[in-house]
């Protein structure tokens, strides 16, 4: 298990469905949580990324956590690998969510680079091997600077991925030379993730094992297609699925993210358009737009 085909191809970022109750509270929809799961699945999907930053995760107390893993890993029942989002900006606190994560029975944690309190090379360094060498499941690091403030050197994922415990990364930063760099700079065990729906051709072309993906939620038979069809070299194929969702890729993110996906997937009809604050709901202008980019996919909207 612990090499880089245990997560491939497409990797849904799974949103986290709410609804608000009569008492007028924000409450986990689990009715629409096993209806996106199914979603997912029948999308043709490699696994499923769960509570990672396009879950809301940071809005979701202990016991919703808990129990939101419990039903995925039921609902799922083995048909996908589950890779669940267990970092944080505190390595005691990351290693216990770790823990819980193996407990529960998913398949790998992805653990993000910490925020806030920005460690410099050598202190994120340690924080990674402290979380491998203690964590029974794989470990696929995350590195988004634009969230946390933070950079991972190519350096330093080169050196961490020669853990026998860290199989991969997800690469947010904005450059195809460094991924290019990484790739060439690691051996067949270690995989890369795209983290960027826009430029998920060129990352998959460069050699990438899949993406870890937002626009997944919504359309995830094309990006499993596009994956599928890259690694079997063919690109002019991949190129036509690709173009046919980049706009749609592009407006998800227009507004705060996950709230142009939530948006889209409620016109679907799988999950209530509901956040938690500081989040809400998209604008109505990018309403229309994602309207108008479903039906050219011919969605059914209900």
């Amino acid at each position: 298990m612990n090499n880089k085909h245990l997560l491939q191809g497409c990797i849904p970022a799974m949103v986290t469905p709410f609804q608000t109750s009569p008492a007028g509270n924000s409450t986990v929809d689990y009715k629409s949580l096993t209806k996106l799961t199914e979603h997912l699945i029948n999308g043709n999907v490699g696994g499923i990324c769960l509570l990672g930053t396009t879950g809301e995760s940071v809005t979701i107390n202990s016991g919703e956590r808990t129990k939101i893993i419990q039903h995925v890993v039921n609902t799922v029942n083995g048909r996908v690998p589950i890779l669940l989002g267990s970092g944080s900006n505190n390595t005691a606190t990351t290693i216990e969510l770790t823990k819980e994560g193996a407990d529960l029975g998913v398949d790998a944690v992805m653990i993000v680079t910490p925020y806030y309190n920005k460690p410099q090379e050598s202190f994120y360094i340690k924080h990674y091997e402290t979380l491998a060498d203690t964590s029974t499941l794989p470990v696929i690091m995350y590195n988004i600077p634009s969230r946390t403030g933070v950079d991972m050197t190519t350096n330093a994922i080169t050196l961490l991925a020669q853990h026998t415990n860290i199989i991969g990364i997800k690469e947010g930063a904005d450059s195809l030379e460094k991924i290019a760099t990484i790739i060439s700079q690691t051996d067949d065990s270690f995989a890369l993730y795209s983290a960027s729906d826009s430029t998920n051709l060129p990352i998959l072309a460069l050699g990438a094992t899949g993406a870890i993906t937002v626009l997944g939620n919504i359309v995830p038979q094309n990006v499993a297609q596009i994956c599928q069809l890259i690694s079997k070299g063919n690109l002019h194929q991949a190129q036509t699925e690709y173009y046919k969702t980049l706009e749609l890729a592009k407006i998800i993110f227009r507004e705060s993210s996950p709230a142009p996906t939530k948006l889209a997937l409620t016109l679907m009809g799988i999950i209530e358009n509901e956040l938690r604050a500081p989040l809400y709901t998209a604008s109505k202008e990018t309403e229309q737009l994602i309207r108008t980019e479903l039906n050219k996919l011919n969605l059914q909207l209900k």
